[in-house]
Parts: structure tokens; C-alpha cells; sequence
């Protein structure tokens, strides 16, 4: 990033953080899939894969990695469906309809929020 000057520089960093920012959330979403794979195991389970709930637990991070994430997750999808409220208000229910081709595969919350606030000044 050093290499670029002035409004590049910027872009680039923009376009970094956005990715980050979609990473992230795809992180985020895994552990909740994880946590909800983990939690669903059995004693049954356990003992087909010839393990300790315990001792799993432990080595897959559950408590320390994967519960803070899946949480992470859910309060980031909590506020994702605030934004998707937003531009219902203010675009309708098909709202996805009007910029289908301009949503990104992964819509992370801050293309969300700030597509609402786009929204909400450029309602019809």
C-alpha cells in the first residue's frame, strides 16, 4: 500500500478492508455451522469416533474459539436484518430486485448498512 499515493492509496485500502470485512463474517458463519455440528454430537457420536466430549471440545477450541465467534455471528446478523429493514422501508420488499446486480455474493454489514442509508436518502 505504500506504493500507491494519494485517492489509489485510499482505494486500495478500501477495497482491503472490504474484503477483510467479507472474510470475516464468512469465519464468523463457519463457527456457528461448527457450533451447531458439535453441540448435535451424541455420546453415541463420541464414542463411534472413538473420542471424549470433553477432550474434543478442548482441541476444537469450542469454548475458547467457537461459542465467542458463533455469537459474534449472530449479533452481526442481527444487525444485518436491522439494515435489510431499513431499505424495505425504504425500497419495498423488493428491494433486492432494484440492485440485484450489485450485490455481492457475501453482502457483508457494511455494504448493508450503508446501502440502507443510500436507500433512505434515495427513496422513491
Amino acid at each position: 500500500m505504500d506504493k500507491r499515493e494519494g485517492k489509489e492509496k485510499y482505494e486500495l485500502a478500501m477495497e482491503v478492508a472490504r474484503l477483510t470485512q467479507e472474510q470475516a463474517e464468512q469465519v464468523l458463519f463457519a463457527a456457528l455451522v461448527q457450533k451447531e455440528v458439535i453441540e448435535g454430537w451424541t455420546d453415541a457420536d463420541y464414542a463411534d469416533m472413538e473420542g471424549d466430549r470433553a477432550v474434543a471440545q478442548t482441541e476444537l477450541g469450542f469454548t475458547t474459539t467457537i461459542l465467542p465467534l458463533a455469537d459474534i455471528h449472530t449479533e452481526l446478523e442481527r444487525r444485518k436484518s436491522k439494515a435489510k429493514e431499513r431499505l424495505e422501508a425504504s425500497w419495498s420488499k423488493g428491494w433486492e430486485n432494484l440492485v440485484r446486480d450489485l450485490m455481492p455474493t457475501w453482502p457483508a454489514e457494511e455494504f448493508l448498512r450503508s446501502l440502507a442509508v443510500f436507500s433512505e436518502n434515495h427513496a422513491e
